[in-house]
């Protein structure tokens, strides 16, 4: 005979164990949501660091043809390379080079914080990973609906089985 105890047991276990599951499965995607928000951060990082060495360099590059230039127009035109006017051109060719290129050293900066903003704000918005005390409360409540559950049903075929008796 089934009782209403057995079936409240037995259906308040099956509901725990599929709580249990719930929760580790919840647990897992948040764990696996959040190393790919990092990953992906790291990536953003690495990217904007490379675009601003490339910039620089790019700049450099420039900078570099620009004062050869300076220098072969003046030697061309016979000018001495060490007149006031030569250096003047040399020197604001240095002084452009460094101001641009700390202009995108301010803009990675920007960039990165910016980044990171933004991921704070996805780990932020992420599906949140259960805490003990709320797993333990999700795994409890699903127990207990279980088992009243399983204990009306036992009732039910109990009643049944007087019906059958008489």
């Amino acid at each position: 005979m089934c009782e209403p105890v057995t079936a409240a047991i037995v259906v308040g276990s099956l509901a725990v164990a599929s709580a249990g599951a719930s929760v580790a499965g919840q647990i897992q995607s948040a764990k696996a949501q959040q190393a790919l928000i990092e990953r992906q951060d790291a990536l953003a990082a690495d990217e904007i660091k490379d675009q601003a060495t490339a910039d620089i360099n790019e700049r450099s590059r420039a900078a570099r043809r620009e004062r050869a230039r300076i220098r072969v127009a003046a030697g061309e035109a016979g000018l001495n390379l060490q007149s006031g006017s030569i250096e003047a051109l040399l020197m604001d060719s240095l002084f452009q080079q460094s101001f641009d290129n700390t202009g995108t050293v301010k803009n990675a900066e920007n960039a990165q914080r910016a980044r990171h903003l933004r991921t704070e704000s996805l780990l932020a918005n992420q599906a949140s990973r259960p805490t003990i005390l709320a797993a333990g409360l999700q795994v409890a409540t699903s127990g207990l609906e279980g088992a009243s559950q399983g204990y009306r049903l036992g009732l039910g075929i109990q009643e049944a089985r007087k019906g059958n008796a008489e």
